[in-house]
């Protein structure tokens, strides 16, 4: 695991493509779905705990980390873990290293906070706002941050969404970041020209992202195979580099046709009970 993957040196550790097999016995959901902050905290830390010794799992287990880190930089429990594999068997370059080091000292646990709770319930932005505007100008602000990006992310005024984030982040290059993605949530098509070297993973992912939604495919690609090769064990990465590389082009649907996608993970009834509904 001590040696850094050809592209995107200092993220990821070495894993070939061939361990993938590996993966399929021990963790058959791997290969429904590896993008979800749960889904990566649950694979990562069962390996952790029931293979430590398997050197493949291990890999594949700080890769996921790695890129876990990548989507919620202010996820402590994931980088806490992932800090601890890299000192086990170092694979993040050294700045980078530094960087979420001086990062977990500013996340600390966050204790139960009732009023936290009740403001989510509401489902109103000014109270939400209103509660995390005195949350993130204490100590904790960047663990507040990270705790509500959901909500804040969520937020129908972008301004004010930004403003949490400019109050909370704490970093440059954390703040930089999370705007980025907040602006992409809200329509944007644009990214930071110059990012962080610390998201070059998530930039080069994000950048195919846009590409796809525009019809530019072999931008997408362009942007998502140099990654891909950094992280093979990406089900979700390799499903999108699939369809930009084999699916027809998009065209326009005949107007007396109607099409439907269902995607369902053990929700049967639930689709059922939404496909009723529109008919």
């Amino acid at each position: 695991m001590s040696t850094p993957s050809r592209d995107f040196q200092g993220f990821f550790p070495a894993f070939d493509a061939a361990g993938l097999a590996r993966l399929a016995g021990p963790l058959p959901t791997w290969a429904l779905s590896t993008e979800s902050p749960w889904q990566q905290w649950g694979l990562a830390e069962g390996i952790v705990r029931g293979a430590p010794g398997n050197q493949v799992l291990m890999s594949a287990a700080a890769g996921l980390l790695s890129w876990s880190w990548q989507l919620r930089p202010l996820s402590a429990p994931a980088l806490g873990l992932l800090l601890t594999l890299d000192g086990q068997a170092p694979f993040l370059a050294a700045e980078h290293r530094a960087f979420l080091l001086a990062l977990k000292k500013r996340l600390k646990p966050l204790p139960p906070n009732p009023l936290w709770e009740d403001a989510k319930a509401t489902g109103e932005e000014d109270i939400l706002v209103s509660f995390l505007e005195s949350a993130l100008a204490g100590p904790s602000a960047s663990a507040w941050l990270g705790e509500a990006w959901d909500e804040i992310v969520a937020l129908q005024d972008r301004d004010r969404a930004a403003a949490l984030i400019d109050k909370g982040a704490g970093d440059p290059a954390i703040r930089e970041r999370l705007t980025a993605e907040l602006d992409l949530h809200h329509g944007s098509d644009t990214l930071p020209p110059v990012p962080s070297p610390h998201f070059a993973p998530w930039h080069a992912y994000a950048a195919g992202r846009i590409a796809a939604r525009s019809g530019d495919r072999a931008r997408a690609l362009s942007n998502w195979l140099p990654l891909l090769r950094a992280m093979p064990w990406s089900t979700n990465l390799i499903l999108q580099a699939h369809d930009a590389a084999t699916l027809p082009a998009n065209g326009p649907l005949p107007d007396a046709s109607t099409a439907i996608l269902a995607y369902s993970w053990n929700k049967a009834e639930l689709i059922v009970q939404t496909l009723e509904s529109i008919f």
